[in-house]
């Protein structure tokens, strides 16, 4: 991953297209799934998915990471008071984290400032821990790409820990009798849930059939 460096806000500002190379990426879009291609940003937006080589485009390897969408609001950003998580598709803002872990979506939990990068918009916004972009001005809320179905309390088969989501768009789970061990904020996309935890860290789940997977739990209603 030499080409991590902190020069790439200048190439991200400078309008130069950046592809990012060598990474599993979870679009989040149920009709691409995961791909190992690279992704094409251009200004703040996605270009390209799963593309090989752009002309004059400035190479990020990826080696050894994966690319998941993000909502981020650790960040100023101009005239932005709201941060909804978006599948990685081309139209679609090119905010997404660079991050250690497995290939299955369900494993990779992180902690914003210990992903190898944040990108937001198109430009760095956390670099191998730094922030490269202003700290937030006023408190940003959870936007849902779809909420009804999902929202409410899920359960594993045992009963140990109970989720509850909100229309809020918080959550609150309690695990082995501790009642709100984890709480936070959730994004809905798709069949795809992402949560942030109030502590700062990130999960991701999958709905299949009207089964929560997260981690290495099942859930159901």
């Amino acid at each position: 991953m030499a080409t991590l460096t902190p020069d790439l806000p200048v190439h991200a500002r400078s309008g130069t297209p950046l592809l990012f190379t060598g990474a599993t990426t979870h679009t989040l879009d149920p009709s691409l799934g995961a791909v190992t291609g690279g992704l094409l940003v251009e200004g703040g937006t996605i270009t390209g998915v799963d593309v090989d080589a752009h002309p004059g485009a400035h190479v990020v390897d990826c080696s050894g990471l994966v690319i998941v969408p993000a909502a981020v609001d650790g960040i100023d950003l101009p005239g932005r008071h709201e941060h909804r998580l978006h599948p990685l598709t081309r139209g679609n803002p090119a905010t997404f984290a660079l991050v250690r872990g497995g290939a299955e979506l369900e494993s990779v939990i992180w902690w914003p400032r210990r992903a190898a990068a944040v990108v937001v918009e198109g430009e760095f916004g956390f670099l191998a821990g730094r922030r490269l972009l202003p700290a937030p001005t006023s408190t940003t809320t959870p936007v849902h790409a779809e909420s009804g179905p999902r929202l409410g309390t899920w359960t594993d088969k045992t009963q140990d820990v109970v989720q509850e989501l909100t229309p809020d768009g918080r959550y609150t789970e309690a695990r082995n009798g501790v009642q709100d061990a984890y709480q936070g904020a959730f994004w809905l996309t798709h069949d795809h849930i992402a949560y942030r935890d109030d502590l700062g860290f990130w999960a991701y789940g999958t709905f299949r059939d009207d089964v929560l997977h997260h981690a290495h739990f099942t859930f159901r209603r």
